[in-house]
């Protein structure tokens, strides 16, 4: 009997291997179909909307980041906050897919066991979008001003409550540009992330109106990565796409040097 149940169970594991090699191979790329379901536009709005009622629900407090912010007290209190408290329920899709679909066609990264930093996502959107583009939802850290949800630590980027090399892949989409000390933002982004981990950016800016919040960086790339200096390593995407309404999203991905 005992034979038996093991040849059964080696012919099986022989047409799994047949299946995988020659039939259907895995994609590094595709996501599974509950990964691909979830994805729909629907069914996440469904999701993240469902899970925003029950902290509702739970009655889970809004919380804020309690110290003075190195970036200063008014540039957060009557800029930053305020802006991006009145978009806390906006999933912004388009931003970060573009940015999350490039990062996951580059090879050497491990999705199922990279530790990643998720840098002012403000809500639980981007960190749950993560999750679907098949990081491991219990290795995403990520941090805000402010949060309604356990998912994400109330953090300033400019002076992070991290080990020093503690993440695989850093992301930060849409976020730099509400600093104003940038340089010191880089510098705590190279500090956290392993030595040829990877930092994915995203920012937009105009170059003929004043920005809402924060800096310019109108110099896009080249400027942003005069601030990060020698730890730029390889670089494995860059865009900068000046849209119809003037404004120049520029996006980036790249190893870091230490």
């Amino acid at each position: 009997m005992t034979n038996y149940l093991r040849k059964i169970a080696g012919t099986r594991f022989r047409l799994r291997n047949i299946i995988r090699r020659y039939i259907a191979p895995p994609s590094p790329i595709t996501p599974s179909y509950m990964n691909y379901f979830m994805r729909r536009p629907l069914t996440f709005g469904i999701w993240f909307n469902l899970r925003r009622f029950k902290h509702k629900i739970l009655r889970i407090p809004r919380r804020y980041l309690d110290t003075v912010p190195l970036v200063g007290d008014d540039h957060v209190t009557e800029n930053v906050l305020p802006y991006n408290e009145s978009l806390v329920w906006k999933i912004s899709r388009n931003r970060t897919e573009r940015l999350l679909s490039v990062l996951g066609t580059i090879g050497g990264i491990d999705k199922n066991n990279s530790k990643v930093l998720c840098i002012g996502p403000r809500n639980e959107a981007e960190v749950l979008l993560m999750s679907l583009y098949g990081f491991d939802l219990r290795k995403i850290s990520a941090i805000d001003l402010f949060s309604y949800s356990p998912l994400i630590d109330i953090m300033d980027m400019h002076e992070m409550n991290f080990q020093d090399n503690q993440f695989d892949v850093l992301y930060s989409s849409y976020v730099l540009r509400y600093s104003n000390d940038i340089r010191l933002a880089c510098s705590e982004s190279v500090r956290v992330t392993k030595p040829n981990g990877l930092i994915a950016v995203a920012f937009v800016h105009s170059p003929t109106t004043k920005p809402q919040v924060g800096t310019q960086l109108s110099g896009g790339l080249k400027e942003m990565f005069h601030y990060f200096g020698d730890n730029v390593g390889h670089i494995f995407w860059q865009e900068e796409l000046l849209t119809e309404s003037g404004q120049m999203v520029c996006t980036s991905i790249f190893s870091v040097s230490k």
